[in-house]
């Protein structure tokens, strides 16, 4: 008689995905190097795992599946860097933007509320369909901030 040894689809998964060493993939689910040994040897895990290699493989969807998990793994980390006092200002901000388009938060420019439309027609003119402008901010670099803020004190 086989003995049955559990395991989760999940676990399969991540084990075919290959998205981590073995040691952090088997920490993560609480599996020990033992367990894990005898479930390589295991019928029932070696066909589900095979199946799912096949699948993965098949479909193309390794490399977005692991790129995910990667992502999903780093959120902690990006949280905990937007929210550090001793991160610099950039790093922050950076990590915050990051948080706000994985979380699907980001609007484009056309479809963001609160732009305005500007249409002048000079004389008998019809106005004419005109593609909007995107006017976009960029990072000053130190020495323009510098020159400003002059600017802004000797007024």
């Amino acid at each position: 008689m086989t003995t049955q040894i559990p395991f989760s689809q999940d676990f399969v998964l991540a084990v075919a995905l290959d998205w981590a060493p073995i040691d952090e993939i088997l920490q993560d689910f609480g599996v020990s190097k033992e367990e894990y040994r005898r479930l390589q040897a295991y019928e029932p895990f070696k066909t589900a795992l095979a199946e799912t290699k096949k699948v993965l493989t098949e479909e193309g969807v390794t490399t977005a599946f692991k790129a995910k998990l990667a992502v999903e793994g780093l959120l902690p980390d990006i949280y905990r860097l937007a929210k550090s006092e001793e991160a610099p200002p950039s790093v922050r901000l950076a990590a915050f933007q990051n948080l706000v388009k994985l979380s699907g938060l980001e609007k484009s420019a056309e479809s963001a509320p609160g732009g305005f439309v500007l249409q002048i027609a000079f004389g008998g003119d019809r106005p004419t369909q005109v593609q909007p402008v995107v006017i976009e901010a960029r990072e000053a670099a130190p020495q323009e901030n510098r020159a400003f803020l002059a600017g802004i004190e000797d007024e």
